[in-house]
């Protein structure tokens, strides 16, 4: 039956038509439906005339009428209410919900009473607020009034946070967003403490989202005993034309002496599309002075860069023929303070393009000398550098050809000669200039041999030897010419050979087909001081997912009174790493919020001006429940001359799961040469419902402390934490 869009449909067990008094009553299974609005319940009332609908629960007569059954439930697009009683005006959309309760993302509301009093905005009276499901939640916020704007936020005042019925916090109000999408709104703020600092609060602030092409992000930091500082942030993205940052931080500390000092940090990015095929890039970092990012970041990289670095540059692009590059670029070394620049630094590159080209519509097979290329490479740079004491300038021009190409004799040798012409202008701040021209030869020949063996044992299908020799002959001149003069001052050649042999040991088996091992060798020899460079090789070996071992080394054909020991080489370094990898899966467990260990505890971090802090171990999340083992170890050896060097160390993990509810994880790092213990680190997660805690205890180096939280896990920032670093231990 076709029912017209603005008619009210309605159904149900039993339907009673009161005509006198205009009333139509459903029971039983009772459902109203208008347009995309749908009403369910044990006794519906709808009165046509006054377009109202009322909806309650009937008893359960098999329960002597103490239980009610056919909870009203109201749907209306997204929105979904459940309660005692409701009432619905189908003209204006507006309506009440006794006792009610509805589900918003991962949350849980109910109240008292909640009236829908314009599209998806309800008034609730007696409000509470959870994420937990349980009938009598093990935490909820209880309001109230408050205010609910679907796809938007949530107003409430006054706010009283409750743990099972014991109320702990209050607040005057609080709002927070709801909406899915990016959108202005409140940081939440985080709290804590250090010897440093002492107690801190910080991202009090606000995100500004007024658009699709950029948003702002404006940030406080309140610090206990050093003082506070500001930081804002931007981003920028207009699609085809151009993107870019900026951060930009400012700070009061208060210092040792009681006095006060300022500081602060700029940071930009700017990348611009010019046309299409001319791109302007920028960079920069500005800082006051050189200790800002060791008193305000936990960030290691950020910490250890001490070099300040300004860029920018114009690149123009030309299809098919080349591309041209102009640079500025400024670094600033903050410990020593010197500085290096280009002022300018321009490039122009032609790709590899072929001598001879096939004539447009010739088909045919491919000529010989098709397969010859050529390119160009030229530049000029202004490099200036500059510390406390000197001044040096240089500036160079330079340019380089170079032909290539490939060919293939007797259908498996390949050979690919190659040549190459330069020459450098160089002025040095005080001298004259002076002139370097280079020319070089190569010449490469290089196959692929293969071997095959099916030795048909168990699952063992085949085994694939892939041999891959290649020899490399070069000859390079060189020489030096004072300013214009043709006369050469300096004169320098080199020839060269390079041997290397490649080999891939490759399985099928009944399953799958995978490479077992790779050996490369590779050494050289000087045709004009008739002396073998060094042997090296390196190994690959991985039979499964589960063990793999990498293994360089490097070998001197020569003994310490330069006598040739071909076959007997000194080992001059080696390293080795194995790695074994275990684990095993179970059922899977319910989703856990990820924990975020917070700032001061990243892995990132490290003991620096006083201040401890933990890496970010464990990212529990989402997960298999099961087990893991890691173990690995590496060997290094590194002779020079009588003296040698060595590293022997072996790490590993254990993660399994005690219970459903306990998670465990253990990390050591053993120092076998030392025979210590270099860092220890056990970790337990407890899954506490809508709740969890967790605990990490670094037992030794420079990480050692503890830190211990709990949290809700839909709402992380909501937590009691405990942490303790070295200070005090």
């Amino acid at each position: 039956m076709i029912v017209p869009p603005d008619s009210v449909w309605y159904a149900a067990e039993v339907i009673d038509y009161r005509l006198d008094e205009n009333t139509v009553i459903l029971l039983g299974n009772a459902r109203v439906r208008y347009k995309e609005m749908e009403l369910e319940a044990g006794k519906i009332t709808y009165q046509p005339d006054k377009e109202l609908v009322f909806a309650e629960g009937i008893p359960d007569t098999t329960d002597d009428g103490r239980k009610i059954t056919g909870i009203p439930v109201f749907r209306d697009g997204e929105e979904q209410f459940t309660g005692v009683q409701m009432s619905y005006n189908l003209s204006t959309g507006r309506g009440t919900v006794i006792q009610g309760r509805t589900r918003y993302e991962e949350g849980f509301y109910s109240g008292s009473r909640i009236r829908k009093v314009e599209e998806e905005t309800f008034m609730v009276k007696s409000a509470t607020y959870t994420t937990c499901e349980l009938k009598d939640p093990h935490y909820h916020f209880h309001s109230h009034r408050m205010k609910i704007i679907f796809n938007d936020k949530v107003i409430a005042r006054p706010v009283i946070f409750y743990l099972r019925d014991v109320p702990l916090v209050w607040l005057p109000f609080f709002i927070f967003s709801i909406r899915k999408d990016r959108h202005s709104g409140f940081l939440i703020p985080r709290y804590g403490s250090n010897s440093i600092d002492g107690r801190y609060l910080y991202d009090l602030g606000y995100y500004l989202a007024p658009g699709d092409y950029w948003d702002a992000t404006f940030r406080g930091r309140l610090r206990e005993k050093t003082g506070w500082m500001i930081q804002i942030s931007s981003r920028y993205h207009l699609r085809g034309r151009f993107r870019g940052h900026f951060d930009g931080s400012f700070e009061k500390r208060r210092i040792d002496s009681g006095n006060r000092r300022t500081g602060w940090e700029l940071g930009v990015g700017h990348i611009q599309d010019i046309a299409g095929d001319m791109t302007l890039r920028a960079s920069g970092r500005f800082r006051s002075d050189r200790d800002f990012s060791l008193r305000n970041s936990t960030n290691l990289y950020e910490r250890l860069n001490r070099t300040l670095r300004s860029h920018l540059s114009l690149n123009k692009n030309w299809r098919g023929f080349g591309s041209l590059n102009l640079t500025l670029s400024h670094n600033k070394n903050l410990d020593t303070g010197e500085t290096s620049m280009y002022l300018p630094k321009v490039s122009f590159r032609k790709p590899r393009t072929p001598v001879f080209r096939p004539l447009p519509g010739k088909s045919g097979a491919r000529k010989w000398y098709h397969s010859i290329y050529y390119s160009l490479n030229s530049g000029f740079s202004n490099y200036r550098t500059q510390s406390r004491h000197t001044v040096n300038e240089r500036v160079r021009l330079d340019g380089r050809l170079g032909v290539s190409g490939s060919q293939k004799l007797f259908g498996w040798l390949n050979l690919g000669p190659s040549l190459d012409l330069g020459s450098v202008w160089t002025k040095d701040r005080g001298k004259d200039p002076f002139r370097t021209d280079s020319y070089g030869v190569t010449l490469s020949a290089n196959t692929t041999l293969y071997g095959l063996f099916r030795p048909e044992i168990g699952s063992l299908r085949a085994v694939r030897h892939v041999l891959s020799p290649r020899i490399i002959y070069t000859f390079r001149f060189q020489s030096q010419q004072d300013g214009w003069s043709s006369q050469p001052r300096n004169r320098t050649s080199s020839q060269r050979l390079g041997l290397s042999v490649g080999n891939i040991f490759q399985i099928k088996t009944r399953r799958r087909k995978f490479d077992l091992a790779t050996l490369d060798l590779s050494t050289g020899y000087d045709l004009k001081l008739h002396r073998f460079s060094d042997l090296n090789t390196t190994l690959r070996i991985r039979p499964g997912k589960v063990v793999n071992l990498t293994l360089y080394s490097s070998h001197n054909f020569y003994d310490s009174d330069g006598k040739l020991r071909l076959l007997s080489p000194d080992l001059k370094s080696l390293s080795v790493v194995t790695s074994l990898r275990l684990s095993g899966e179970g059922p899977k467990m319910a989703e856990r919020a990820e924990k975020k260990i917070p700032e001061g505890f990243e892995e990132t971090a490290g003991y620096v001006t006083g201040r401890v802090e933990y890496p970010q171990q464990s990212s529990y999340g989402t997960r298999i429940r099961g087990w893991s083992l890691g173990l690995s170890h590496r060997y290094s050896l590194t002779r020079i001359g009588l003296s040698s060097s060595e590293i022997n160390w072996i790490k590993g993990n254990l993660s399994f799961d005690l219970t459903r509810k306990w998670h465990f994880d253990y990390w050591f790092n053993y120092d076998l040469t030392g025979r210590k213990m270099t860092s220890q680190q056990i970790g337990l997660y407890r899954d506490l419902h809508c709740w969890e805690a967790r605990a990490v205890w670094a037992l030794s180096g420079y990480r050692r402390g503890y830190y211990i939280r709990l949290n809700i896990k839909a709402l992380p920032e909501i937590k009691i934490e405990k942490r303790k670093g070295v200070i005090g231990l």
